[in-house]
């Protein structure tokens, strides 16, 4: 069996690397000390050249051959030739090693498939000898003296530990070839001749796991442990606990090893074990600066990765492109492309890049196709600072509140109500009686008729302008809506309804009749103006109906209502100088009307500077001065004159302030979308959400005839009261029994759907917003974020793929990334 084993050993010894803890002098001459009593404690040193140390026994022997010349020719000369045969490997080995240097590229271990490799270097003592030689002469002199037992046990124990030795590290070569299941075998039989039975079983174990052997791996884990106490001495010692409690899971005491240890060795593997420790305990910072230490090009990605955990986007994106570099050509097979690009665009989209991420996921989709679906998975979540009493005060600044969608809506709050055109209704009836004077009895009864229609129509105008201006939206619209049923050419009430619509926030609806009423009367330039600004909202293409309201308007006198129209128009351009400019030509701001007033009002927050807030001032106590119970008027004058106090200070003026003027709540519940939304906002900055909340569910309760608005703001409440279930249950009430379906109130319902993890009912629900306003990219920012985490690739990029390329970034959204098992998030 043995002749067996070492023919095995001198077929394979191409593939041996002898590897041992490197010690210096000193400690050499410790270790000596402490092992005194020790029978077999044996550090590996310089091995001496072999014709020398052969000559020296030789004449060993000489000298005591003559005295024992039988025995020796009968039991120690068998001996010493297979001492000298195993010499020879041990040299063969270590020339093999010394003339062969690997290059570190080559040699370095994926991050964490670390096997106990003992490559180091030999002592740097020439002089000193080797303790093998050193129990060869022990052996020699016990022989010399007459003890032939003990001599026999030592050189057998040393014929023992050399071919132990060479097992363990054939075990290694075979690894490190991925030959897992032949590497075992080797270090079984290592583990077996009780040598090296640490480091050995760590190997094995780590073999075991390649091959998923779970039982096998935790049986050489225990093993190893078990053993462990014998490698006190030795320099890898704490090498060797990391490893262990490693892969026992015990990741919290791998720490200590790590921090505390006893060599040198090995420093890219404790550098790549300790950064991903500390991954798993998201020391982002600390693993990012382990993997640093060691890092080769193949590793970025891994850099990246953690780079990305940390928030550090910018740089994670530069590793991960590095690392994509590095990997070459997009194919099918490389699935480790597959997870950088992917995790890329990842990072892009947290970056604000959607359109170029929408690009990338449709390519690695259209390569990869199902074999994407098994890369990262995707968390969609509402963001925090949405809640955040100390964040909500910037929904009064302009980043917040005056985007674009609350631009508008801030205009269509301010904009005048029609009544009707007198003078025309007057000249019908008059043209009536000329003609029954005249004796055309048929044409003067159609003018009559008609004249009697229009004054029908106008008395309903009146009723729904009334109905209106009390905050009774939803009832002025019902009026208007049906009588534009009836009257589809009457300009004035389409104008109307439209408005009614904008201010509900029903910008698909608003844009209909806005361009309708343009239409009927071309000169109306303000239902024009309005056309385009909620065409803008929903996406509509107003090419044409811009070019005749610029056509028509070229032909109109300068005056100042046309001079307003235009400031409009530069607003939607958002040419700030011009709007400066318009705003520098007013005579007396403060003395504009209404519409006007709001106008300003807004142009002074965008644009800031100390003239400007002077006006916005002075505008905010005129508008207030003009609706002294109007909600929104107060909290305008509120923001105007309390705006740069802290927020304690702003929480504590604003609730003294309802509190003294005691307002009726009437357009809260029954008026404009945005008087609703603002409100619950400041009370939740102010820390009344929960008192607001009450009052309304006491109004829901009594509320019968018309509780729309009711139920819309007690689901926003809720919502952010966190009471995501309850908010989701009121906002689908509101769409089935009573038919609420605009692309706000589905948007928000989408958003309290997420809230409340109902994500299949928010994909539905964000499909119904979208189609009904193509531009909301909160919308489309949602949908692609749940059709990726659905993994449902090409859906998601088709929604990323329509923004413009800009930066976006949600004030609703954000989504997490599930850590990949290994630090490179490549298996």
């Amino acid at each position: 069996m043995a002749e067996n084993k070492n023919d095995e050993i001198e077929k394979n010894d191409e593939q041996i690397i002898l590897k041992e803890g490197e010690s210096t002098e000193n400690e050499v001459s410790a270790k000596r000390k402490r092992n005194s009593n020790l029978k077999l404690k044996i550090p590996t040193i310089k091995i001496p050249d072999p014709k020398e140390l052969i000559k020296k026994q030789i004449s060993n022997i000489e000298n005591i051959f003559l005295p024992y010349k039988e025995p020796i020719l009968k039991y120690v000369i068998p001996i010493l030739a297979l001492i000298v045969v195993l010499l020879m490997i041990l040299v063969y080995v270590v020339k093999y090693e010394t003339d062969e240097v690997p290059n570190q590229e080559q040699n370095k271990t994926e991050v964490y498939d670390i096997f106990a490799n003992l490559n180091t270097k030999t002592a740097s003592t020439p002089e000193e000898i080797s303790q093998v030689e050193e129990l060869v002469q022990k052996a020699n002199l016990l022989y010399q003296n007459g003890n032939q037992k003990e001599a026999l046990k030592l050189y057998g124990r040393i014929a023992t530990y050399n071919a132990s030795l060479s097992y363990y590290n054939l075990g290694v070569a075979r690894a490190k070839k991925g030959m897992c299941k032949e590497a075992i075998r080797a270090f079984d039989i290592a583990i077996q001749n009780r040598e090296h039975i640490t480091p050995s079983a760590i190997n094995a174990a780590v073999c075991s796991k390649k091959l998923n052997k779970t039982d096998k791996f935790q049986a050489y884990l225990k093993l190893a442990y078990k053993y462990l106490p014998e490698e006190l001495d030795s320099p890898l010692y704490s090498y060797y606990y990391a490893l262990i409690a490693y892969y026992k899971n015990y990741y919290f005491e791998t720490f200590s090893p790590l921090k505390h240890r006893t060599s040198k060795f090995f420093d890219d593997e404790k550098n790549m074990m300790e950064a991903r420790v500390n991954l798993l305990f998201e020391n982002y910072g600390k693993s990012a600066t382990a993997l640093e230490k060691s890092l080769i090009q193949k590793d970025t990605g891994a850099l990246g990765f953690v780079y990305a955990n940390m928030g550090e986007l910018d740089v994670a994106k530069k590793y991960i492109e590095e690392a994509i570099e590095y990997e070459g050509n997009l194919t099918a097979k490389n699935i480790k492309l597959l997870k950088l690009k992917y995790a890329h665009s990842l990072v892009d989209l947290k970056l604000g890049n959607i359109q170029s991420s929408g690009a990338e996921i449709k390519q690695i989709s259209d390569v990869y196709e199902k074999r994407i679906d098994k890369s990262y998975q995707l968390e969609l979540f509402l963001k925090e600072s949405i809640f955040d009493v100390q964040k909500a005060q910037k929904f009064f600044h302009k980043e917040r509140e005056f985007v674009r969608y609350r631009n508008y809506q801030f205009i269509f709050y301010f904009a005048p109500f029609k009544i009707f055109d007198a003078k025309k209704s007057i000249n019908l009836i008059k043209k009536g009686s000329a003609n029954i004077a005249l004796g055309d009895t048929e044409t003067a009864t159609e003018y009559l008729k008609s004249g009697a229609k229009s004054s029908d129509v106008n008395k309903n105008i009146i009723l729904a302008v009334k109905e209106a201006l009390n905050k009774r939206l939803r009832i002025a619209n019902k009026i208007l809506q049906d009588m534009a049923d009836k009257n589809p050419k009457h300009a004035i009430l389409h104008y109307d309804l439209a408005l009614t619509y904008a201010q509900l926030g029903d910008m698909r609806s608003a844009y209909q009749h806005f361009k309708r009423s343009f239409h009927l009367n071309a000169r109306d330039y303000l239902s024009g103006v309005f056309a385009l600004l909620s065409g803008d909202l929903i996406g509509a293409d107003t090419t044409k109906l811009e070019d005749v309201l610029k056509e028509n308007l070229s032909l109109e006198l300068e005056t100042q209502e046309i001079k307003n129209i235009l400031a409009l128009l530069e607003f939607r351009k958002d040419n700030y100088n011009a709007l400066q400019k318009w705003l520098h030509n007013l005579k007396s701001p403060e003395n504009e009307d209404l519409f006007n007033l709001g106008f300003i009002y807004l142009i002074t927050t965008i644009i800031e500077n100390p003239e400007n807030w002077e006006i916005n001032q002075k505008v905010a106590r005129r508008i207030l001065g003009k609706l002294p119970e109007d909600l929104f008027a107060n909290m305008l004058y509120l923001y105007s004159r309390f705006k740069d106090l802290d927020i304690k200070e702003f929480s504590k003026t604003v609730i003294h302030h309802f509190q003294v003027n005691r307002l009726p709540l009437y357009d809260f519940y029954y008026g404009a979308r945005i008087t609703q939304e603002m409100f619950i906002k400041l009370n939740l900055l102010t820390g009344q959400l929960q008192p607001l909340e009450k009052n309304i569910e006491h109004y829901y309760k009594i509320e019968l005839k018309n509780p729309r608005g009711i139920i819309q703001a007690l689901a926003l409440t809720k919502l952010y009261n966190r009471e995501y279930e309850e908010s989701y249950q009121l906002y689908n009430k509101l769409i089935d029994e009573y038919n609420v379906k605009d692309s706000r109130t589905l948007f928000l319902a989408g958003v309290s759907a997420i809230a409340a993890k109902h994500y299949a009912n928010a994909v539905a629900l964000f499909e119904l917003a979208r189609l009904r306003n193509k531009m909301n990219l909160e919308t489309r920012y949602a949908l692609g974020l749940l059709y990726l985490e659905a993994k449902n690739f090409r859906a998601a990029s088709i929604q990323f793929k329509k923004f413009p390329n800009e930066q976006f970034y949600s004030d609703f959204f954000d989504f997490n990334v599930k850590i990949p098992e290994v630090i490179e998030g490549v298996k």
